[in-house]
């Protein structure tokens, strides 16, 4: 019995200027991205990763932050998905997701599947 990861191991990395006004407690969400696992297309994949930059720069609460995700990014591609934020969470996917994106801004983590 074989079994296939969808985990690459790459992981990619990319680092994200802050803006000068930021609070000091709020510029280290945002320094640098680490991609763990995506099944999307680039250019969907870096808006929602400019998406997870405007939410954690812009809003405090974790919840608040997947909400603003999931709504943009539904509105842009009118499909259904669901949006995870938080320090820490395992997601365990029995059944394949159409599209997914799993990454870290720092502390924070975030998942997008559809």
């Amino acid at each position: 019995v074989s079994t296939q990861s969808t985990w690459d191991s790459k992981i990619e990395r990319r680092m994200i200027p802050t803006k000068p006004g930021l609070r000091k407690e709020r510029k280290k969400y945002v320094h640098s991205v680490c991609v763990k696992n995506k099944k999307m297309e680039d250019d969907i994949a870096n808006f929602v990763i400019n998406l997870a930059i405007e939410g954690v720069l812009g809003i405090e609460r974790e919840k608040e932050i997947a909400n603003y995700i999931n709504a943009s990014f539904q509105k842009k591609y009118a499909c259904k998905s669901h949006c995870i934020v938080g320090r820490s969470f395992n997601w365990y996917h029995p059944a394949n997701p159409e599209r997914f994106i799993y990454f870290w801004l720092t502390q924070i983590t975030v998942l997008l599947y559809t």
